[in-house]
């Protein structure tokens, strides 16, 4: 008994800590604070609030495991280097982390808000008196910049539109009452999967990882922003081509396969059926798929 103990004390060591030194070797993140565009009222400005769109951009990346996320809160920042240099004084025990371990950033996110609107909507019922069906909706338009700071180059520009609108209820009269904060968090969470989703497809190509049949098991799962009855096309990789003039990748010569559509989205996989297959291909692992644009 005492030697099975032992076996699983050092088999979920070993877990542990393979898994913490495979997280180490993902890339870093950092979520910069969102920018509101001139065009937008100063009267819906002062309802934006800019931290809570930044924490749920970055709860959107983390569930997708394969990032890592460093705050650059001045507040939080500032906090680690107090406790780091409290850990350097006679008071500490000296197991805080040590000063020079702050992560740096492999890629830089800049959000831009463009549009911000809600609005309530109130509609008379037909054929009863002082009854009417209110409901409150919003709408969010988010451009989005990524940066790979290796390079200072932008990897990517992704506008996000969302819309979001509450079930109706009745009331008595028409009111101008906005769910206000349930709409805006709605637009936000809705905001942030797909922005998180965009940044991982900017950095891992979604791949196909088994093939059964028609079926096809790919490396995205909940959090992604993959749907049922999503349509992906699928390609396979080719060798890249490249700028005789500047010496950079344009892009690869990709060779179109056909279209699977998603079946099931798991924790960290999705399950395809091949729809449609181009004669003479067949779908082979680490194909990439693409959404439709």
């Amino acid at each position: 008994m005492k030697k099975h103990v032992l076996f699983l004390f050092f088999t979920v060591t070993l877990i542990i800590s393979q898994g913490l030194q495979a997280n180490k070797s993902l890339p870093v993140v950092q979520v910069k604070k969102s920018i509101v565009a001139g065009e937008i009222s100063s009267h819906v400005k002062k309802y934006l609030t800019h931290e809570p769109f930044r924490l749920e951009i970055e709860a959107a990346i983390l569930a997708t495991n394969k990032l890592r996320i460093v705050n650059n809160n001045k507040q939080v920042r500032q906090a680690v280097l107090d406790e780091q240099d409290f850990s350097k004084s006679d008071l500490s025990k000296g197991n805080a982390a040590s000063s020079g371990q702050l992560l740096a950033s492999n890629y830089l996110v800049f959000p831009t808000i463009k549009t911000f609107s809600f609005y309530t909507k109130s509609e008379a019922i037909p054929n009863i008196a002082n009854k009417f069906k209110r409901s409150s909706h919003g709408r969010l338009v988010v451009d989005v910049q990524f940066i790979d700071t290796s390079t200072n180059q932008i990897m990517d520009n992704y506008s996000v539109s969302k819309s979001f609108s509450t079930n109706p209820v009745i009331v008595n009269k028409p009111s101008t009452y906005t769910s206000r904060d349930l709409v805006q968090k709605k637009l936000l969470q809705r905001a942030a999967l797909d922005i998180s989703s965009q940044l991982i497809d900017a950095i891992y190509p979604m791949r196909v990882l088994s093939v059964k049949g028609n079926k096809i098991w790919i490396n995205r799962g909940q959090g992604s922003g993959l749907s049922v009855k999503d349509r992906l096309n699928i390609y396979k990789p080719g060798e890249p081509l490249i700028d005789p003039d500047t010496g950079k990748v344009l892009e690869t010569a990709e060779e179109y396969v056909g279209v699977a559509e998603v079946q099931r989205v798991n924790n960290k996989t999705s399950i395809l059926k091949v729809v449609k297959l181009e004669s003479g291909v067949l779908v082979e692992k680490l194909d990439v798929l693409r959404k439709n644009q």
